[in-house]
C-alpha cells in the first residue's frame, strides 16, 4: 500500500452504515481534551485499544471528533464500530460547513453523503479490528493535486501495531468564509467517546454490557500534546440519572480508560454506577516520576466558595455538550419535549471527595426557551439564556 500517511506526516462523528435514521446514543462517555497552543492543525492521530469489546449484537462505538475553524457545525470523527447489521468496521466522516459548501466525497464504493445526522459524507469500511490491539487513526490534509481550486483534500487512516496503514476514504472540503478547506482542525476540545447506539428499546441502565477502551498518544501535528483532559458520564436511558460527572486531570496525562460494567447508575442509587475513568500520567523521563493527577481547587470538599475560574469551567462544559445536542440531535430527541429540565452534576475522584464524590453543581436546561440555570452548592444560582448568547455571557 503506498505511504500515504507518511508522506502526510512528513508535510505537516456515530453513523449507521447505511444513510437512515437511527438510534441516538444512549450511553456515552467523554473525554475532551485541551491544549495550551490553539493554533489550527493540519494533522491530528491518537491511539485507540478496545480491550474489552460488549459481547452484544447492540452496536457499540469508539469515536475520535474534532472541529475545524469554521464553526460547530463543520467538523469529523473517526473511529472503531461494531454491531449485529453488518459486523465491524472503521468510519472516517465530515459535516458540511453549509448547505452551500458541501463536502465531496471520494468516488469510493463505501463513501457516501449522508443526511440523517446533520448533513456531511462518510465513509465506512468493514475491518475486522482486534480486541486488545492498538490502533492509530489518523486524519488530515492529502496534498494538493494538479489543477485543486477552491477545495482542500482530507483523508483519514487506520494505521495497525505493524505499521500496516489502511486508507479509510478521503473528502474534498470547499473553502468557506476565508478559510481554506474550512481551515485547520482546532485542539480546542478534541473528544474521545465511547457510546452505545441500535440497542433494545426496553434496554435499562442494569442491563448494559460490560466494554473498555483505553485511548492514549493524542497529537497534533505530530507533536502537540494535550494540556489536559476532563473525563465525563453521560446516559439518557430512562432508568438511569441524567447526570455528569466531569474528572480533571493535569498536564502529563497521556491515556485514559473509559469502562462500562451492570448496574450503571440506577435512579434510585446515584453513587451505585460503576462507571471508571482513569489516566495514566506519562513521565518526562525515564528516572523522573509520574506527575499526581490533580483536580480544579476548590476550599472545601462540599464545594462552596468556588474560583470565578472553576465556575466559569463548569459553565463552558455545560454550555459545549448542550449546544452540541442542539445541533446534532434536537430532532432526534422527542424525549426533549415533554422533559422540561435535565439535571447534570459533577463530582471528583474516589481518593480526594469520598466514594460517591461530591456535588458542587446541578444544571437545568429548558429546551423549549433556551434557558440554562446553573445551580451551585452553595446555594447561588446563574441563569443563561436565550441559547443564542449563553456561551458568550459565560465567557467561553
Amino acid at each position: 500500500m503506498k505511504k500515504v500517511f507518511l508522506s502526510l506526516f512528513a508535510a505537516v462523528a456515530s453513523l449507521a452504515s447505511q444513510a437512515q435514521p437511527m438510534a441516538v446514543p444512549i450511553h456515552t462517555q467523554i473525554a475532551e481534551h485541551y491544549f495550551e497552543d490553539q493554533s489550527p492543525a493540519s494533522m491530528m492521530e491518537v491511539d485507540v485499544n478496545w480491550e474489552t469489546a460488549p459481547a452484544t449484537g447492540w452496536g457499540s462505538y469508539a469515536q475520535f471528533y474534532t472541529r475545524f475553524q469554521a464553526g460547530e457545525r463543520s467538523g469529523a470523527y473517526m473511529g472503531l464500530q461494531q454491531d449485529d447489521r453488518d459486523g465491524k468496521k472503521i468510519i472516517f466522516s465530515m459535516w458540511d460547513a453549509s448547505a452551500s459548501h458541501k463536502v465531496r466525497p471520494y468516488a469510493l464504493p463505501h463513501c457516501q453523503r449522508f443526511s440523517h445526522e446533520g448533513n456531511g459524507a462518510m465513509c465506512i469500511m468493514k475491518f475486522q479490528w482486534k480486541p486488545g490491539v492498538k490502533y492509530k487513526l489518523v486524519m488530515g490534509i492529502i496534498p494538493a493535486k494538479t489543477g485543486d481550486v477552491g477545495f482542500t483534500r482530507w483523508g483519514g487512516w487506520l494505521v495497525d501495531s505493524a505499521g500496516v496503514e489502511t486508507f479509510i476514504g478521503g473528502y474534498e472540503v470547499p473553502d468557506y468564509n476565508g478559510l481554506k478547506g474550512v481551515g485547520g482542525l482546532l485542539p480546542a476540545n478534541i473528544l474521545m467517546v465511547m457510546e452505545y447506539y441500535l440497542a433494545p428499546s426496553n434496554v435499562q441502565c442494569s442491563s448494559l454490557p460490560q466494554q473498555s477502551l483505553t485511548w492514549s498518544g493524542l497529537r497534533v501535528n505530530g507533536s502537540r500534546a494535550p494540556k489536559n483532559v476532563y473525563a465525563r458520564y453521560q446516559t439518557f436511558l430512562s432508568d438511569c440519572v441524567y447526570s455528569e460527572y466531569v474528572r480533571s486531570y493535569s498536564k502529563g496525562s497521556d491515556s485514559i480508560t473509559q469502562t462500562t460494567n451492570v448496574l450503571n447508575a440506577p435512579r434510585a442509587n446515584e453513587g451505585a454506577f460503576l462507571w471508571t475513568s482513569s489516566v495514566t500520567p506519562v513521565p518526562t523521563t525515564p528516572t523522573t516520576p509520574a506527575p499526581t493527577p490533580t483536580t480544579p481547587v476548590v476550599t472545601t470538599p462540599s464545594g462552596d466558595k468556588m474560583s470565578a475560574a472553576f465556575r466559569q469551567q463548569v459553565v463552558c462544559t455545560y454550555g459545549r455538550v448542550i449546544r452540541h445536542f442542539k445541533d446534532h440531535f434536537a430532532a432526534a430527541l422527542p424525549i426533549r419535549e415533554y422533559v422540561s429540565d435535565i439535571t447534570y452534576q459533577i463530582g471528583y475522584p474516589e481518593d480526594q471527595w469520598g466514594k460517591n464524590g461530591s456535588l458542587v453543581a446541578a444544571l437545568a436546561y429548558v429546551h423549549s426557551e433556551g434557558q440554562m440555570t446553573v445551580v451551585w452548592a452553595d446555594g447561588t444560582r446563574q441563569n443563561f439564556g436565550p441559547i443564542g448568547d449563553w456561551i458568550s455571557a459565560a465567557g467561553c
